[in-house]
């Protein structure tokens, strides 16, 4: 069960952290807020979307997750 919401910014984030989760064989889900019926409104008011994860990977989670931010900028 995912526990842990972490923040993403942007699909770029989404679309690396996803590929890292899983060669890493961490189990987890990423949601985008993006509704068409309200023209993406969440996004701008929450962030992209987010990843759900188990507690116990949330640290590591976190982790990768500046790494990716670190690189993107």
């Amino acid at each position: 069960m995912k526990e842990k919401k972490i923040v993403l910014n942007n699909g770029t984030e989404a679309d690396l952290l996803s590929l890292i989760l899983k060669e890493r064989s961490i189990d987890f889900v990423i949601i985008s807020y993006h509704d068409s019926a309200m023209n993406g409104l969440w996004q701008t008011q929450k962030g992209w979307g987010f990843a759900g994860v188990d507690a116990k990977d949330e640290d590591k989670v976190r982790e990768i997750l500046a790494e990716i931010q670190k690189d993107i900028d």
